[in-house]
């Protein structure tokens, strides 16, 4: 069952401001050494000094015509297999997951989940480099 029937209605710029929002919302999902994310770490800073932090003034709002998508990318992510690494989601997860909940997906759609997906990939890739160059160094003393 499909709560509405998507078509491909939706202007360039809505795709653009969608990508936007899953960059940012990637990057305020980034957790520090004590486990806290970005976004944790603003909110507690927006009520500890009684004003909104610059970063989240003016967030990107996903639009409308995405939420549907974006509902599925974040289902289909949080089943991304795993192994040594992260890798991108496979199609057989994405024929898994469409077939479990009933919906014949437009290939505009699978596009659409796959740029989301290659921004968490960048996401990931990013936060690999990060963590490596952390272990590599030296501990202090």
């Amino acid at each position: 069952w499909r709560l509405r029937k998507t078509s491909a209605c939706f202007c360039p710029d809505e795709f653009e401001q969608a990508k936007l929002f899953v960059e940012q919302e990637f990057a305020f999902s980034e957790r520090d050494s004590h486990g806290n994310t970005l976004r944790q770490n603003l909110e507690n800073a927006a009520r500890q000094l009684k004003r909104k932090p610059k970063e989240l003034e003016d967030l990107v709002e996903l639009p409308d015509s995405f939420q549907e998508y974006y509902h599925w990318f974040l289902r289909l992510n949080n089943h991304r297999p795993s192994g040594i690494g992260i890798s991108s989601i496979p199609y057989s997860e994405y024929v898994a997951f469409f077939k479990l909940i009933g919906v014949d997906p437009d290939p505009f759609e699978i596009a659409i989940l796959e740029v989301f997906d290659s921004i968490a990939m960048k996401h990931f890739s990013k936060q690999q480099e990060k963590e490596q160059a952390k272990a590599k160094k030296p501990a202090k003393k």
